[in-house]
């Protein structure tokens, strides 16, 4: 079914992916990217103004789907999250049927009581506390806001945060994608940025009575057996 979708994080190496994949499949994009050198059809400004630009135009869309991501090792702030909070409350003004669905990425950072262990996980996680504690805190601020949401019990929005390991592009079958849990039912550490560009994709597609994650935050990974 065609989708008008929005698309936040467009020019990143997953991002390009979505945009393309997602013309390919005939919906209408629009990106949000800070750097549009490689785009068309684009919302190219910095973050922090993106509130502004976005505001009038949310109800045009069926879905968001974001791959915004701290970009540097020496990322600091929370402008990531803040933006999601923001877009919680936006929606929240418009009409129940002019509601997009949100589909956001996250990391594997951010710990689910349904996740089974995984040392290689744990390790990763302390790492990127070590090297990129800006990232961290980024992440950490992201699940605080879904947290409440999870509390609140609210769901008047729809919304799914993808939490990820180590991202690759290694030509696997696009339909390898796969959503559960840390440590469960065959999860492994990485996915292939196709394959996670046509799970988003595909789960933005589907009627609302068949999105089984809405509300919830799983693990996402790529297998390559279909």
């Amino acid at each position: 079914m065609h989708r008008n979708l929005l698309i936040l994080g467009g020019s990143g190496k997953t991002g390009i992916k979505v945009v393309q994949q997602s013309l390919g499949r005939g919906h209408t994009v629009t990106a949000y990217a800070r750097n549009a050198t490689r785009l068309k059809e684009v919302i190219e400004c910095e973050i922090s103004a993106l509130r502004e630009r976005l505001s009038p135009i949310l109800s045009q869309f069926e879905a968001i789907i974001s791959v915004l991501g701290p970009n540097s090792l020496s990322y600091t702030g929370t402008e990531i999250a803040q933006l999601y909070e923001w877009m919680l409350a936006e929606l929240r003004q418009l009409h129940i049927q002019q509601r997009p669905y949100l589909l956001l990425t996250s990391t594997q950072s951010i710990v689910n009581p349904e996740d089974g262990f995984d040392l290689f996980t744990k390790l990763h996680i302390f790492f990127i506390m070590t090297i990129a504690p800006g990232a961290r805190r980024e992440t950490m601020a992201i699940k605080d806001v879904f947290m409440r949401e999870i509390k609140s019990q609210k769901t008047d929005v729809e919304w799914t945060v993808c939490r990820l390991n180590l991202l690759k592009d290694s030509g696997l079958p696009l339909e390898g994608g796969k959503a559960g849990y840390v440590g469960k039912n065959g999860w492994i550490s990485t996915i292939d940025r196709a394959q996670l560009a046509f799970w988003l994709i595909r789960e933005a597609e589907k009627e609302p009575t068949e999105r089984k994650w809405v509300g919830k935050m799983p693990a996402l990974w790529g297998d390559s057996v279909v």
